[in-house]
């Protein structure tokens, strides 16, 4: 009979711990209080606009579209500077540029087309085209 009590007890008791354990609800915060006064006690979170960023989709397939139009147009290096905003960089200035990517799209776009009118031309070697 002392053997059933233990059982009983302990059936009891885990049933009690499973019970308070789910019915405890759980530590979310880190000791931090929040406020939701909006005013974040003068402190600046955030110091790049993220909406003057550029992004999404959108404006990736119009950049695209703009440099393909500018190679096939035979624009200039300096047109497409302008078009970009990065007229009157030269040097390092110009390579840090975060538009830069674009410039270099435009020169690889633009020599394809120059290599694809040589073959069309008949030229088979590049030999003229470099000198």
């Amino acid at each position: 009979m002392c053997f059933f009590h233990v059982e009983v007890l302990m059936a009891v008791a885990l049933l009690t711990i499973t019970t308070a354990a789910d019915s405890t609800p759980a530590k979310t915060s880190t000791g931090v209080a929040l406020r939701d006064d909006r005013t974040n006690s003068g402190r600046i979170l955030r110091t790049v606009d993220r909406n003057s960023e550029e992004r999404g989709i959108a404006s990736s397939v119009a950049m695209w579209a703009k440099v393909k139009y500018w190679a096939h147009a035979g624009k200039s290096d300096e047109y497409v500077k302008q078009r970009v905003g990065m007229a009157g960089l030269t040097g390092k200035a110009l390579e840090f540029d975060p538009n830069y990517k674009y410039l270099e799209r435009f020169w690889h776009r633009l020599e394809g087309r120059t290599l694809d009118k040589w073959v069309r031309n008949g030229l088979r070697h590049t030999e003229p085209g470099w000198a």
